[in-house]
């Protein structure tokens, strides 16, 4: 049997596969506010998946109910890895530390919440946990200085204040 064209053969009205949304290595920790974002999310994808099919979206050729699906997968493993993280010392910055900190002697005040992966949003102040601002942050107190170690340059921050709010 003649394996020729088989490998290279431009079959008609087959869809690519959307790829799969890459999962962290990383512990999925998430604070309450990241927990209840990523069943919003589930619960959204949910919705717009059952609207799509209401309305003859066809799962296997549809590139949008395909994304969905992927989306979905992906919350979905998200959601059944969560670690949620409600345990803190105070004065201390650690997950789910809202981290005030001072550049330098009298340089630019800069406040950051840190979260879970998921939840991070650097331009809403959100970074993540495993971030290097975030690791150069984890465990020093108020008051304290620490050199951040950054490629434009390192930066000393002092902690004017941490706390965590509640839920």
């Amino acid at each position: 049997m003649s394996r020729s064209g088989v490998f290279g053969s431009e079959e008609k009205n087959v869809p690519d596969v959307p790829a799969a949304r890459p999962v962290s290595a990383r512990p999925n920790l998430v604070t309450s506010a990241g927990l209840a974002q990523l069943r919003a999310s589930e619960t959204e994808l949910v919705r717009r998946r059952e609207q799509m099919m209401l309305a003859g979206h066809d799962p296997v050729q549809d590139d949008e109910i395909r994304l969905v699906d992927r989306d979905l997968v992906y919350v979905r493993a998200r959601l059944g890895s969560a670690v949620l993280v409600e345990t803190h010392t105070a004065g201390q910055v650690g997950f789910g530390a809202t981290v005030t900190v001072r550049e330098d002697q009298g340089g630019e005040q800069q406040t950051w919440t840190v979260v879970g992966e998921d939840e991070a949003d650097p331009d809403r102040g959100k970074i993540s946990y495993a971030s290097p601002l975030a690791a150069a942050l984890e465990g020093v107190r108020t008051g304290q200085t620490v050199r951040f170690r950054r490629p434009l340059g390192d930066v000393d921050l002092t902690v004017l204040a941490v706390r965590y709010d509640a839920g």
